[in-house]
């Protein structure tokens, strides 16, 4: 049968099967998130990495995302950068 849905013709999905669902993210916890995120700034792959805000008066924002860079974070590893740029995350 071919419902109707905001003005679009075709078939729409009632959402009941578990592979229409949203599972991504199931069961993993936030340590298994950092070390993915760590593997993948090991490979030079831009992450993001989200915070709470330490600005309490922006009561509008509860978090923060920061944007680390991989290429800043390999040259860390290699030694030819000092500072870690995950010590650089809020400041």
């Amino acid at each position: 049968m071919t419902r109707v849905k905001n003005g679009r013709k075709g078939k729409v999905s009632k959402g009941e099967r578990l592979s229409s669902m949203r599972t991504r993210g199931f069961g993993v916890t936030n340590v298994d998130k950092m070390l993915r995120k760590l593997r993948a700034l090991e490979k030079g792959a831009d992450v993001k990495i989200t915070l709470e805000n330490p600005n309490k008066q922006e009561t509008n924002r509860k978090f923060i995302t920061y944007k680390v860079s991989g290429k800043e974070y390999q040259k860390y590893i290699q030694g030819v950068r000092k500072r870690n740029p995950l010590m650089d995350l809020g400041g």
